[in-house]
């Protein structure tokens, strides 16, 4: 980030089915004492791509191992860089403090699978100090920690490295999923009611026929009126028109009402995990009803935009509701959509982290909203909201450790 004086450790995780990628960069002065131990930054600037690509490689085997499915796999190096370009002028011709002060050692470490992995575990151990205007490190806890971005199946996660959790392990799941208590009984199930559209019409033209024989006087009503009803109970099974019908559903329990609801709320915010717009338009498909969807990607992806950081959009690291009221059901608004559709009021806050330039930014929104909650074919969905309040609450001075870290 530009208004940073210092570059910090960046990690980078990209996991697909068939490899698992490490993309690192770690400060100058963090890599002498991590990876060149007794190195000079001259002979650090001079090292050969081959022989930095092995020293790195076997570094990063021993002190940040990854596992893939329970299995320690060495890493492949390639393109490791010792970058010290911030100096205009060699590296010998500066004190070694002043050349340190703005280089990196960048690299990119690819590990094999040997086939999609369920199981991804990575182990970190170097740290990049903050420095003081003298180029001193800083000890304390704001040094001793790295944030990662883990990207894998088309979803980002933002996790944190510390010196007492050193490891992050990343499980593989096909796709979001809705909690089990929306897959229950309990959920409105698609129904169907069948219309004998070909009987009724054979009872219908039998009961005309003999009306216009009586009042022409003539005989054989009763024999159409019988034959019709014959031949309609006979094609009862046939001609069929079958009419898609959801049932009304019992009122809900007040607990059982707002599990549903802060479940179908989470997921909302879950779906913008992934990275493809369509993707994140089917998770929310699994808690909103389908007028809806626009209107709440829309309200949420601007939610999380970071305009003081040039339009950066922050990665959703909590959700946590404050306060959700259920509301009587009789209010016209909301029967409108069902007899057993509810309102619920709710107070959050979103814990959001922006990871760019190889710096975190961590912001804290509260929201106020109402919410309609209704039985749809597929289950219970959100069929309306209205926000009717928006603020950020942090003093802009949070950090990294402090959102991931809360209890």
């Amino acid at each position: 980030h530009l208004a940073d004086e210092f570059p910090q450790v960046t990690v980078q995780v990209a996991i697909d089915e068939a490899t698992v990628d490490l993309i690192v960069n770690i400060p100058a002065k963090d890599a002498k004492l991590a990876v060149f131990d007794g190195f000079s930054p001259v002979e650090m600037d001079r090292l050969e791509p081959a022989e930095l690509s092995a020293m790195v490689g076997r570094v990063f085997a021993q002190r940040c191992p990854v596992s893939i499915d329970g299995v320690v796999v060495p890493p492949t190096v390639l393109g490791a860089k010792v970058d010290m370009s911030n100096s205009r002028q060699p590296a010998r011709r500066f004190p070694e403090a002043q050349v340190l002060e703005k280089g990196t050692l960048k690299f990119f470490a690819r590990y094999e699978t040997k086939g999609p992995p369920s199981r991804v575990t990575v182990n970190w151990s170097i740290y990049a100090n903050e420095y003081d205007a003298d180029g001193e490190p800083i000890h304390g806890d704001t040094g001793l920690q790295v944030v990662g971005l883990v990207k894998a199946q088309g979803r980002e996660q933002v996790v944190l490295f510390t010196p007492q959790e050193p490891a992050y392990t990343w499980h593989s799941e096909a796709s979001i999923e809705l909690p089990e208590a929306l897959l229950t009984s309990r959920s409105i199930q698609r129904n169907y009611l069948g219309f004998p559209a070909l009987s009724i019409s054979l009872w219908f033209i039998g009961a005309a026929v003999a009306v216009w024989l009586n009042l022409r006087q003539r005989p054989g009503a009763s024999r159409v009126i019988a034959i019709s009803l014959v031949l309609g109970l006979a094609t009862l099974p046939f001609g069929q028109i079958k009419l898609e019908h959801t049932p009304s559903y019992a009122a809900l329990e007040d607990e059982q009402a707002l599990a549903i609801f802060e479940s179908l709320h989470r997921n909302i915010y879950r779906a913008f995990d992934y990275t493809d717009e369509s993707a994140v338009y089917d998770a929310l498909a699994q808690s909103v009803d389908g007028p809806m969807l626009e209107t709440i990607y829309n309200d949420v992806y601007q939610s999380l935009i970071m305009r003081e950081e040039n339009g950066a959009v922050s990665k959703v690291v909590r959700v946590e509701i404050d306060e959700a009221i259920l509301q009587a059901v009789d209010d016209p608004d909301v029967v409108v959509y069902g007899p057993s559709a509810y309102r619920v009021f709710c107070n959050w806050q979103v814990d959001g982290l922006v990871t760019h330039y190889g710096h975190s930014h961590a912001r804290t929104n509260a929201f106020k909203a109402a919410y309609i909650v209704a039985p749809r074919g597929a289950g219970w969905r959100i069929v309306d909201a209205e926000i009717l309040d928006q603020r950020r609450i942090d003093d802009g001075t949070l950090t990294a450790g402090d959102v991931l870290n809360k209890p």
